[in-house]
């Protein structure tokens, strides 16, 4: 599948007006729910409350991504992003300094299996620091939007590409 399945224009969002953590989700949730049938919004903020609660879903340098999944009522996965003007303190346990400028929430109303393929591409893409600096420059959604379709795009790509040394999954002697 292809971001453009779990991602519309729609749903990303610069600047986000939140100052916290919590504001900045809540946010994104209320994005999703004006473009896609979620669920209870209640329902999905106490997920991802609880999910929060387990681990961090703080990546590295500027990024989060809050996720859940078996949302009831949510049709497919579902990403939606921010960027904030200043940094969200994304509230870490050890305390550390967690600056988060870029906000990617993903959502599903399946198994968690099918969270897995868009947030493996986003953390790949987030490899990059041409791509991450490409992203602290967006300084509109349409700008934040197409960096994360073509570096998607750029992924799969990559991955589409034969491997030298290995067949139908098994590498060769």
């Amino acid at each position: 599948m292809h971001i453009t399945d779990y991602l519309s224009k729609e749903c990303v969002k610069v600047p986000l007006r939140a100052a916290t953590k919590w504001e900045a989700i809540g946010e994104l949730v209320d994005v999703l729910a004006q473009k896609y049938k979620i669920g209870s919004l209640e329902a999905v903020l106490t997920m991802l409350h609880r999910r929060e609660g387990v681990d961090t879903t703080y990546l590295a340098e500027f990024m989060a991504l809050p996720h859940v999944d078996s949302v009831s009522g949510c049709e497919g996965t579902r990403i939606a992003a921010g960027k904030s003007v200043q940094p969200i303190d994304w509230e870490r346990e050890d305390k550390s300094p967690t600056p988060t400028d870029l906000i990617v929430l993903v959502i599903s109303g399946g198994p968690k299996a099918e969270l897995y393929i868009p947030m493996i591409r986003i953390s790949q893409i987030m490899q990059s620091d041409r791509v991450r600096d490409e992203i602290r420059r967006a300084s509109t959604s349409t700008e934040l939007y197409e960096c994360l379709v073509r570096e998607y795009d750029a992924i799969e790509q990559l991955d589409a590409l034969p491997k030298k040394g290995v067949k139908l999954g098994k590498k060769l002697e």
